[in-house]
């Protein structure tokens, strides 16, 4: 059914911009998914946002500063009105963070909750209390859309996530959820209006449709194009290929806890009953990231679409090392370090990975397959898809050697290295421990000095990469499909924005 909020007639300028799926929801606080949050940027805005490179600017806040160790001052804009005619101001900025920590499907309260007061100074002054230093605060309210506490309320949580009121440059006009969306300028947009009148989002989930609809000109950009397609986009006349290196590391995690103080050394999950668990040992680690030829993958799996990468956060995030390196490729020292471990004849492990999730997630499991045959080591490849994987791997941690993904939003290493790497993270699939690094990320989530935080932030990176806690494969490529017309460089983060497009 189509969902009509405004009516227009006529426009000067149109965008068609087709992806792979639609958005899940259009209530800011619900969904806390890329595509989903891109199309829900076009008509919800935060008080600050990312650039275009990862710098955290102003939005719907004209400036912040810390007041002491516990507290953040936000100064908001004046004049900004919801499509509706509400006020922006700071009674807003309370409902809303008390909105998303409070509703039951908010799937953004990791961000609110250390949050535990928002005092209002002025109509255009809040002050966040954090229960500590919380010195992250602004790349989280870049996660915090803000939505009209009047209309939220008299129509419900069901009602606005199919009629989305902002104060984002767009107003949405009609959405056929799986078929279209169509979104028209907003004519009292607080900033400078965009270039197109009318943007039209279309689902395409097969790539190959994607590609034969950008050629044929029914679209003018595409997200995701198939990494065997590129080179046929790249030819095509009045058509170019935008490339981005993503947020998103793909990486092989092992089961290393069995010999850092874990659980019992022996039946670990995807190594033979009863035999001693191969990849807890550091210098079985090592020798699979010596067997890797990561620029055969990049070259031969991923068409040169892929950066070989060191660690598990991209130089765009703060806490990236720039001293750490790839392990060189060198079978000689793999064989060596797998002999002096134990395992001179190789052994059996099976990799687990999802078949549906990351840019061609199996091919790259079958090609490391493939490699460390060459050391002994024979590899089953457990490819699922994502529906099983991840209860697989999170939730039942029933793997003993897996490939995964991580892309870090809030562009601070702190979430990703607390959650994946100290002791008791959520995330830590691996039972990885090491008290230096527990200590290290405890002292760096509270360090509100910039350059002290990065160091000590480096340090951890530096010890989890010398104990091979992740063998990282390499950075995701963002490919887009565009009309030589529209003038647009793609971001950091995956999103596409119409605003950001001219002719």
């Amino acid at each position: 059914m189509g969902l009509a909020i405004f009516s227009f007639t006529g426009t000067a300028e149109q965008l068609i911009i087709a992806s792979r799926g639609d958005a899940d929801t259009l209530d800011p606080h619900m969904r806390n998914e890329i595509w989903t949050m891109s199309i829900q940027d076009h008509f919800n805005e935060c008080l600050v946002t990312f650039s275009s490179d990862g710098a955290v600017i102003p939005k719907l806040a004209e400036a912040w500063s810390f007041i002491d160790d516990e507290t953040w001052e936000f100064n908001l804009r004046q004049g900004v009105v919801f499509h509706n005619g509400e006020i922006f101001n700071a009674d807003v900025v309370v409902y809303n963070i008390e909105r998303i920590r409070n509703n039951p499907m908010s799937q953004f309260k990791a961000y609110v909750d250390p949050i535990v007061e928002v005092e209002i100074v002025d109509d255009y002054t809040v002050r966040f209390k954090t229960n500590g230093p919380l010195p992250t605060l602004p790349n989280f309210l870049c996660s915090c859309s803000m939505v009209p506490p009047l209309y939220t309320e008299e129509h419900g949580d069901e009602y606005f996530a199919s009629h989305p009121i902002g104060t984002g440059p767009y107003q949405l006009v009609e959405w056929v959820k799986d078929d279209h969306m169509t979104l028209h300028v907003n004519e009292n947009y607080w900033g400078e209006l965009p270039t197109y009148d009318e943007v039209i989002f279309r689902p395409i989930p097969v790539g190959a449709t994607r590609v034969a609809a950008l050629l044929s000109g029914e679209v003018d950009v595409i997200e995701a194009v198939p990494v065997f397609d590129i080179s046929r986009v790249e030819a095509a006349e009045g058509i170019r290929v935008e490339r981005r290196p993503s947020l998103r590391v793909i990486f092989l995690l092992f089961d290393v806890g069995r010999a850092m103080g874990g659980e019992a050394p022996d039946n670990s999950p995807g190594v033979a009953a009863g035999e001693p668990n191969p990849v807890a040992d550091v210098r079985v680690r090592q020798a699979i990231y010596h067997a890797i030829n990561i620029e055969d993958i990049r070259d031969y799996v991923m068409e040169g679409s892929s950066y070989p990468w060191s660690q598990p956060m991209p130089d765009v995030i703060l806490g990236y090392n720039p001293e750490v390196e790839r392990l060189p490729y060198d079978l000689d020292l793999a064989r060596q370090l797998l002999a002096e471990a134990g395992y001179a004849d190789g052994f059996k492990i099976r990799l687990d990975c999802p078949n549906d999730r990351y840019i061609n997630d199996q091919e790259i499991a079958e090609a490391i397959s493939g490699q460390l045959a060459e050391i002994g080591i024979e590899v089953e490849v457990n490819a699922v898809p994502k529906a099983v994987f991840f209860p697989q791997v999170f939730t039942g941690r029933t793997t003993s050697f897996s490939l995964s993904g991580w892309a870090e939003p809030s562009m601070d290493a702190g979430g990703l290295l607390s959650i994946n790497f100290s002791s008791e993270g959520e995330f830590n699939n691996g039972f990885y421990r090491n008290e230096d690094v527990d200590r290290l990320i405890a002292e760096a989530l509270v360090t509100m000095d910039l350059e002290a935080r990065e160091s000590l932030y480096q340090e951890v990176v530096k010890i989890i990469m010398d104990d091979v806690a992740w063998i990282p494969v390499h950075l995701q490529e963002n490919v887009f499909g565009v009309s030589d017309g529209i003038v647009w460089s793609p971001r950091f983060d995956e999103r596409i924005h119409a605003f950001d497009m001219s002719n």
